[in-house]
């Protein structure tokens, strides 16, 4: 009769959920799960027949060496061995055939000394691996020789090299996992802002660094933003533990089908204003958020040394207050913000220089942000600079780091109720505001770009106004933020506070207006109906009123669908909204029918 294997998964499930519900943290339940596999792992290495202790060492490595167990994550181990002979090879072989025979999802290697040093320095995969390596079994003396020579080795050997592969690790990562921290069903470990990326920070901080501990973050950070990491830390261990004793499997994506259990696990319940899945996603975006703050610090300053690009001699002047020094935006007196139209000048030069802050910069002005208030809002010279901000060059990145910060939300805090906004929409891959600036981002593209396919919008765009395209697509979802059901009626609505503190002209505001209110009009109509048929070129036409209207919302419904997810602009879709437009313009323009 088969022997039926037991399924420790199942058991530590049991275990991280009766901690989790009894209000354990994270960090506390990942350690537990560790030390039962732990004990498991040294029992089964002692029951083994042979004595081997002097020539072999069992060390968890990898996620299970940094103890940060899941119920159904590998258990990464390596057997060190002093040397590759026969009886170090079969005493391993006996003790994985043991830890197999136990159930337990092993992933193992079997490595000298000389070999560790070796497969590191090759692979980037074995070396972040053996980093994280912890004594568990077996021969002290071994691993002590392991962490005192080729620990260093690992650390420091083509230092260079390793952190080089690893920037270009996260960069290809966060491409691949998704190129936004907003998206609505994120991946925890591997995503932007997730535990991949604590780990990206540990290693950074260890090898560019030299820092032995992620406690030492304090000499970096302030206490404010070193407390933000470790809460967000713990939160990303909390959700993924939950995710495995949901869903009974290794699952790394909070996706819609358990944002709602597992905000109950946390106990966070609904509200009258938001589901208990939606503020499981606000905070959700706000622990990646703090995470991705990090990783750019340490980011930066460990490719200095390592990533070659030209830094200009001595310090350039701007104006009275604001320099460059080292390719990065610097003040005379951080007191200048004190006056808050100074911060917005702040982000109209950071749009014309194209340089970013400094780090001290940064800090002050997001420290800055809660001072961003109805004066502020009203004044002419911040309304001025961010109007100005709009014509010119890197929109995108400009808007993104006055989000980032918490200026723009406070600015136009119309926009500012859409941060964090969940709407499970179909096709929708990320939160309200990120789609947003994500649609700015693609319309700016435009400007510069060199597929033939794309030349006809990018003449259309040069034809009009884009402070007012960049405006009415900043706020064209502001309605999403209304308990109404037509956002776009409730966002025209809410327009008429903006233009009036804005002082837009008439002109340009009926133009602003007629967007926002129907920025959806040529998709329903292009998607939903015969774009071949006359009653639907009338009906369109009908909206739009003239040509510059039509070529206006052209733009918009482009920028706003190729926003929506990487996929949802199709060549078809592109297809029916190019017939629908053509026709309606030759009806405006009374060339008759064509078709």
């Amino acid at each position: 009769m088969n022997m039926i294997k037991p399924n420790i998964g199942n058991d530590l499930c049991d275990v991280a959920e009766r901690l989790i519900m009894s209000g354990a943290d994270g960090t506390e339940t990942a350690r537990q799960l560790t030390l039962n596999v732990d004990d498991l792992l040294v029992s089964a290495y002692k029951s083994k027949e042979a004595d081997t202790d002097s020539m072999l060492s069992l060390v968890a490595v990898g996620g299970y060496g940094r103890r940060e167990l899941a119920p159904y994550s590998d258990i990464d181990i390596m057997l060190l061995a002093k040397k590759r002979d026969r009886i170090s090879m079969e005493a391993a072989q006996s003790i994985l055939y043991r830890l197999w025979d136990m159930g337990l999802n092993i992933s193992h290697s079997f490595r000298t000394l000389d070999e560790c040093v070796e497969d590191a320095v090759n692979d980037f995969q074995t070396r972040t691996s053996l980093i994280e390596s912890r004594f568990l079994a077996g021969s002290g003396m071994l691993f002590d020789e392991f962490r005192q020579d080729v620990y260093q080795k690992l650390l420091f050997k083509r230092r260079r090299e390793f952190i080089g592969e690893l920037l270009r690790e996260i960069a290809g990562r966060h491409k691949e996992y998704g190129d936004s921290v907003y998206l609505l069903e994120p991946n925890i470990k591997e995503g932007r802002g997730g535990l991949r990326d604590i780990h990206a920070v540990s290693w950074l901080l260890k090898t560019g660094l030299r820092m032995n501990a992620i406690e030492e973050l304090k000499k970096i950070l302030s206490r404010g933003d070193y407390d933000h990491f470790i809460k967000a830390y713990d939160f990303l261990l909390r959700v993924r533990l939950c995710l495995h004793f949901i869903s009974r499997r290794r699952n790394d994506i909070l996706s819609f089908e358990f944002q709602g259990e597992t905000a109950k696990v946390m106990g966070l319940n609904d509200t009258k204003r938001f589901l208990g899945s939606e503020i499981l996603m606000r905070l959700y975006y706000r622990k990646a958020k703090s995470v991705m703050d990090v990783l750019a610090r340490l980011r930066n300053m460990c490719s200095r040394p390592y990533v070659v690009f030209r830094i200009p001699a001595g310090i350039k002047k701007i104006n009275g207050d604001f320099y460059i020094s080292k390719n990065e935006i610097i003040v005379k007196d951080k007191s200048i913000f004190k006056n808050t139209d100074r911060i917005l000048e702040a982000f109209h030069i950071y749009s014309l220089t194209g340089k970013k802050f400094s780090s001290h910069v940064r800090e002050v002005i997001r420290n800055r942000f809660i001072f961003i208030n109805k004066k502020t809002r009203s004044s002419r010279t911040a309304i001025i600079y961010f109007m100005e901000i709009l014509r010119g060059d890197k929109v995108y990145e400009t808007l993104n780091e006055m989000h980032d910060t918490g200026i723009l939300d406070r600015f136009i805090p119309e926009f500012g109720r859409l941060r964090h906004l969940v709407i499970q929409e179909p096709y929708h891959r990320y939160t309200v505001d990120e789609h947003t600036l994500i649609a700015i981002r693609n319309l700016e593209m435009l400007k510069n770009t060199k597929h033939a396919k794309f030349r006809f919008l990018a003449e259309m765009f040069k034809n009009l106004k884009q402070e007012v395209l960049f405006l009415s697509l900043l706020l064209h979802d502001i309605g999403k933020g209304t308990p109404h059901k037509r956002h776009e009626d409730s966002g025209y609505m809410m327009l008429k506070s903006v233009m009036e503190r804005f002082n837009i002209e008439h002109e340009e505001r009926r133009k602003i207006e007629f967007l926002v209110k129907n920025h959806i009009a040529l998709s329903k109509l292009a998607l939903t109906r015969d774009s071949d048929a006359y009653e639907t070129v009338i009906q369109l036409a009908e909206v739009v009123e003239n040509e510059d209207n039509l070529n206006a919302l052209y733009l918009m419904t482009y920028a706003d669908m190729t926003a929506v997810n990487p996929g949802f602009w199709t060549e078809w879709k592109a297809y029916l909204f190019y017939e629908l437009y053509t026709k309606t313009k030759a009806h405006i323009n009374g060339v008759g029918r064509q078709y």
